[in-house]
């Protein structure tokens, strides 16, 4: 029988959007938030984003250089692209100190047999690290979480469960144990991945260093940067520059200057305690030798985390040895997210190997624009704008979920066509869309301008684009009268942004709202207004319902261009950064 439990994600050093993790081996009743003590003293995607303080705009420090994708810091543009290390450490007294964690960006935490917990710690910057460990063995739910970040996961074997997980040909693993008979599986050996030290007794004196790692990999043909698998839209409850403070959530954020997970860990007794002073939670365990600092044994430095992450998933115990089983791949479990002292509840799902943990507050925090006009119609319609329930949804998705009346309406930047108006109704355009060109501080080109004066002189230019049948119209819709380019295409926005980023291509073409976002959340980006393509978006309704397309059809021209045009116009320039002006009177609609 399956039993709830939960697991612990933290995020170390100063990150705005990091998070770690931890585990608990008991039901719902010792959540930790009952351990929480009171001190004196997160958007999203455009499914989880939550009004933040304006800060000051975020530029780097220094030249070339990028946000981290785990973190949200700045780390070298040449580390755009590096794919992490994600490495297994035993917890327990005998195992400490550990070395090298103070350098990791995400650390998880979750529960082995035997009521202990293992560690597991997620690398970014990891070439350079001279030691790192000890190292222990894997569990197989270790290793999904180590793909959401496609990180190659070092090791030193495990129980026979890990099989199917470790011998995935997707899993990039690095181990210094034969994991069956075959010694083919044997992905590593001591002597080239690792080593041990004699101060201490094994199995509690293995360890690892980046250049060891680096050269491992290379030996096994692994990519050291990301694969065609990674999916990079983890944490996005705020902007670098507009971080999550909680405080928009007033008096629903609970207090927290202490969570405490000894309910969660009976032996480890792990718990943090939050820092005023410098806005960091730091990680204390309670084991045998009583209350101690965890500490990194090679710089002397306590780990710190700027975010903490707890999550409920269901876990079963597979044999008389206390082997577990977590559930991994889930929809609409709970947990917790702290975060400056304080804690809110939260739920997430996670669909598949490589797609990212999602984290939604409790009412789902979906925001966007659309959000905005779906909103502007549920307040007409009931005076209350949160009466409306929300369908998630690929894009492939709308048409056929209109046609079997699965939904009433869809607001999804869907381009009004001949097409869909075949199988569906459109409402009047709420915005017009276009493809916009989108540049990089780390691209040869710092303007539009320098750009286009580059093609004009005979310089080829590199064009990134989403995969689509017209991806060629569309650039050559936006670069009219410049065609001295090469079109590359990718699967998805995360892996355009990150092209752009890493230099692997000069330019992206993107929708035009994607760049003005994008630009206004991170100002490595430049939007440069060279756009073309447009289309017009509507909302869609099923084919016939003509009282209810009449009735939207009022509201979202009341909103944009009547007495009801405020609401709209705070959405358009929450989402766009754009304050349009007020609808004039005296005049046609056409021109307020």
């Amino acid at each position: 029988m399956k039993k709830l439990a939960v697991f612990l994600l933290t995020g170390l050093t100063c990150a705005s959007m990091l998070f770690g993790c931890g585990s608990k081996n008991d039901t719902v009743e010792t959540v930790p938030v009952a351990e929480v003590q009171e001190s004196t003293a997160a958007p999203a995607e455009t499914e989880s984003e939550t009004e933040t303080a304006t800060v000051e705009e975020d530029v780097p420090p220094e030249e070339g250089m990028v946000k981290s994708d785990l973190t949200g810091e700045w780390i070298s543009g040449d580390l755009a692209d590096q794919r992490p290390i994600a490495v297994m450490i035993p917890d327990e007294n005998a195992a400490l100190p550990h070395y090298g964690l103070s350098n990791a960006d995400i650390l998880y935490e979750c529960s082995v047999e035997g009521n202990m917990t293992r560690l597991m710690a997620v690398f970014k910057d990891w070439k350079n690290i001279e030691r790192i460990g000890n190292i222990r063995s894997c569990r197989d739910y270790y290793v999904y979480w180590a793909k959401e970040w496609d990180a190659i996961y070092c090791h030193i074997g495990g129980p026979f469960y890990i099989l199917n997980a470790i011998n995935d040909p997707t899993t990039n693993n690095i181990t210094g144990a034969v994991l069956a008979s075959d010694p083919s599986q044997k992905k590593g050996l001591y002597d080239a991945a690792f080593y041990r030290t004699s101060d201490r007794k094994a199995p509690h004196n293995a360890y690892t260093s980046g250049d060891r790692i680096d050269k491992a990999a290379q030996a096994l043909g692994y990519s050291e940067t990301y694969t065609e698998n990674y999916q990079s839209d983890h944490f996005k409850f705020a902007s670098t520059n507009n971080p999550n403070t909680l405080e928009q959530y007033g008096s629903s954020a609970i207090p927290a200057t202490k969570i405490d997970l000894a309910g969660a860990y009976p032996i480890t007794k792990t718990y943090f305690e939050y820092n005023e002073e410098d806005g960091l939670y730091y990680r204390f365990q309670g084991m045998q030798k009583g209350d101690q600092k965890h500490m990194d044994g090679a710089n002397n430095k306590q780990l710190s985390f700027k975010n903490v992450l707890v999550q409920f998933a269901y876990y079963e115990t597979r044999d008389a040895k206390g082997y577990l089983s977590f559930q991994c791949h889930d929809d609409t479990k709970d947990g917790y997210y702290f975060t400056n002292g304080k804690g809110i509840h939260v739920t997430w799902k996670k669909t598949s190997d490589f797609a990212p943990t999602k984290f939604y507050d409790d009412n789902g925090n979906l925001c966007g624009f659309d959000v905005s006009m779906a909103k502007i119609v549920a307040n007409s319609l009931f005076g209350d704008p949160e009466k409306v329930k929300f369908v998630e949804q690929s894009s492939d998705e709308r048409v056929p979920n209109l046609v079997n009346g699965n939904v009433d309406i869809c607001f999804q930047f869907m381009t009004i066509s001949a097409e869909r108006a075949q199988q569906i109704e459109f409402t009047i355009p709420y915005y017009t869309e276009g493809c916009e060109a989108l540049l990089h501080t780390n691209s040869k080109y710092k303007t539009g301008e320098q750009l286009l004066a580059a093609m004009d002189s005979g310089t080829k230019v590199t064009v990134a684009i989403l995969q689509n049948s017209f991806a060629e119209d569309i650039v050559a819709d936006v670069f009219a009268g410049h065609d001295n380019y090469t079109v590359d295409q990718y699967e998805d926005q995360a892996l355009l942004y990150q092209a752009l980023a890493s230099g692997r291509c000069d330019v992206a073409v993107c929708d035009m709202s994607n760049a003005k976002y994008q630009a206004s959340l991170d100002s490595n980006y430049i939007a440069t207004g060279i756009a073309g393509r447009p289309q017009n978006y509507g909302a869609g309704v099923q084919k016939g319902d003509q009282v209810w397309l009449n009735y939207v059809n009022t509201v979202l021209q009341d909103a944009m261009s009547g007495a009801t045009y405020q609401s709209y116009i705070d959405a358009f320039e929450q989402w766009f950064g754009v304050k349009l002006d007020p609808p004039k009177t005296g005049k046609p609609a056409m021109y307020c």
